[in-house]
This record gives C-alpha cells, sequence and structure tokens, in this order.
C-alpha cells in the first residue's frame, strides 16, 4: 500500500487524518468506477446484441423487460433526480433512445440497468445477468472469480460489503477503512467487474450465435469460459499460463511484449485474457 495511504505512529496525527481520507475516498471512487463499468459495459453489450440476427421479439420475457419496461423506469428515475433545467432535454433524449428498440436495425438503451435508484445494487447486477441467461447469477461470478486466481470465498455477501463500506465512507467523514481492508475492497471490485464482463458478454455471445429461437429465449447452462493469464513475476518478468496455476508456456520481458504473445495466439478469439500480480490475483481483462 502507498505510504500515502498508511498511518504512521499517533504523534502523526495529521498525516493519518489525511490518509484516512485518502482511504474514504479511494473505497468510494473505486465502488463509482464499479458502477459505471458495470453499466457501460452493458451498453456495449447491447450493441452487440442489436447487432446479431435475432430479433427483440425472439429474446426472453426477461431480456425484453430489461431493454424496454425497466428502461422506461429508468429513464423516470434519472428524470426525478436530474435539476429542473434538465428534466425536460433529459427526458426528450431518453424517450427517444427507448424507442430505438422498434427501429431497423435496433438501438437498445442501458437505461434498464439499474432503473430504480442511484446505486446499482446487487440485485440489478443479478437481474442483468439473469435476464441475459444466468441460471445463477452470483455462482457464475464465483466461479469465474475462483478460476482466476481469487480466494473470495462468497462473492455475493463481498458485493454488499462492499456497497455498504461505500455508503459509510461516503456519508461519515469519520468512517475507518484500515488499509487491509481497503486493499481488500480493491481487490473486491477488480474481480467484480472482471467477473461481469466474463459472463455477460459470454451470455450475448451465446444468444447471437443461437441455433433456433428457444435456444435465444432459454437460460444457459453453468458457463465454461476459458482465460489464459499473464502473471507478473517477483524477478520482474511475465509469465504466460493457460491454466490458473499450471506452468509457465512462455516468459517475456514487460507486459507489453506479454500483452502482444497472448493476443497472437491462434486461440485468443475464444479466450477471457487476464492480467495477474505477483499474488497471482487477477488485477485486468483485456
Amino acid at each position: 500500500m502507498e505510504p500515502l495511504l498508511s498511518d504512521r505512529g499517533p504523534a502523526e496525527r495529521s498525516h493519518n487524518l489525511s490518509a484516512g481520507a485518502l482511504r474514504r475516498g479511494l473505497a468510494v471512487t473505486a465502488f463509482a468506477l464499479l458502477e459505471t463499468y458495470f453499466e457501460s459495459r452493458f451498453n456495449e453489450l447491447l450493441g452487440d446484441l442489436a447487432a446479431c440476427p435475432w430479433a427483440y421479439g425472439s429474446y426472453s420475457d426477461g431480456l425484453q423487460k430489461l431493454i424496454t419496461l425497466n428502461a422506461a423506469i429508468g429513464l423516470a428515475t434519472k428524470v426525478g433526480f436530474a435539476s429542473k433545467i434538465d428534466k425536460l432535454p433529459m427526458a426528450e433524449r431518453g424517450i427517444a433512445a427507448l424507442a430505438g428498440y422498434s427501429a431497423t436495425p435496433p438501438v437498445y438503451t442501458s437505461l434498464g440497468f439499474s432503473p430504480k435508484g442511484s446505486n446499482v445494487h446487487k440485485d440489478d447486477v443479478s437481474a442483468c445477468l439473469r435476464a441475459l441467461g444466468a441460471q445463477e447469477p452470483w455462482a457464475e461470478l464465483a466461479g469465474v472469480a475462483s478460476r482466476t486466481g481469487s480466494a473470495r470465498v462468497n462473492i455475493a455477501d463481498d458485493y454488499k460489503a462492499v456497497s455498504d463500506r461505500r455508503n459509510a465512507c461516503a456519508h461519515n467523514s469519520k468512517a475507518s477503512i484500515p488499509t487491509t481492508d481497503l486493499r481488500s475492497h480493491l481487490e473486491i471490485v477488480t474481480i467484480l467487474g472482471i467477473g461481469f464482463d466474463v459472463i455477460a458478454s459470454s451470455l450475448v455471445s451465446r444468444i447471437c450465435n443461437a441455433s433456433s429461437a428457444s435456444e435465444v429465449k432459454s437460460t444457459s447452462p453453468a458457463l465454461a469460459p476459458k482465460f489464459r493469464f499473464l502473471d507478473h513475476d517477483i524477478a520482474g518478468l511475465y509469465s504466460e499460463r493457460s491454466a490458473i496455476s499450471g506452468r509457465s508456456v512462455k516468459n517475456y520481458m514487460n507486459e507489453t511484449a506479454g500483452r502482444a504473445g497472448l493476443l497472437s495466439r491462434a486461440s485468443a478469439p475464444t479466450e477471457f485474457r487476464i492480467i495477474r500480480n505477483t499474488q497471482r490475483v487477477p488485477i485486468e481483462l483485456f
């Protein structure tokens, strides 16, 4: 942890107060970035969905609801939070976006993601993934965490914990978040972002490549995404692995060369590429 974020002895009261404020700010910012990532990535995947050969009417009731009814609720919520001068133009833009679902080609809006509040709740995440076809969204997210190197036991409880910590840090200037808790907070946020991306991307790909309308509407069996890892070693090198704890396939002098090496693999289009730190904890999906 950076020295600026770590407390010193009792005599360093001024530094400790500043470090505590920085830790609270970082906890709030990290969770806000996760919320933004969820919605922006979902919006990108809706673009992929709109480009696939299956029309809106082919989707499950849950996915149709997410794209239209929930989007209308989400628009109303956003307009309600907007300032008086922004309400009308926001409503006009939102209504035009909502109407895009019936256009040719269609244009879908992510307004239906987390439609009822200013914060993204645990149920918002599972509702989105379930609408895309996941049977047990949090079990799928936990599976991604374990298959990429995370030791998190219950990722659903972890989400609630980081959400509660974010709220405490945002609304209580005296809230305490030790450096160990902040490290865990940042790790969970990163793993949640990676897991959501992997699961949502896999589900949208499944819909787009479905061979029948009944397959489009069906829920997905347990997903089995493939991963390839670029691990930062203590010696400063980067090691490529095709399994979570397998032997190194190839070593690279730096991260740039490692990224290029993984992207050049013939299997690259079918794999998710994960960068991990020296503790083999996932830190980036690319």
